[in-house]
């Protein structure tokens, strides 16, 4: 598959991981009453899993292995580090929170991106060995 569609299907899958994320918050908190912090551990957890299903068989095209998903979870959780690491550092700098966001919202997806790409979805050689 070619870098491109893989790309634009992760940002896609993140689109839609970012709905279902807002959604599941929103219902926890309104519908089921529970505090904000709970509801959006919850969702995150929800849109992480359904996040993975779908960037593994149709951003990636890859099969479903415990490996894999080790992977995913680990650059997940070191992305949302990167998010909270620029954030911290525009503040202590002084500078705006929205200076911070558009950091982030610039880099942070597409370092994810490459991380999955060639990371947790390692390209496989078509080669069988030396010629």
């Amino acid at each position: 598959m070619s870098l491109i569609l893989s790309a634009r299907r992760f940002v896609l899958t993140g689109a839609l991981a970012t709905l279902v994320h807002s959604a599941i918050t929103i219902a926890l908190v309104e519908l089921a009453h529970l505090h904000p912090s709970a509801a959006n551990g919850l969702a995150y957890l929800a849109a992480n899993i359904m996040s993975y299903v779908i960037n593994t068989r149709w951003s990636f095209q890859s099969h479903y292995s415990f490996a894999t998903w080790l992977r995913f979870i680990l650059v997940s959780f070191l992305a949302g580090s990167l998010t909270v690491a620029i954030a911290w550092f525009v503040d202590w700098t002084g500078g705006h929170y929205l200076v911070g966001l558009g950091i982030i919202v610039t880099v942070v997806p597409m370092m994810s991106f490459l991380a999955h790409r060639y990371f947790t979805y390692p390209p496989v050689s078509s080669s069988a060995g030396p010629p």
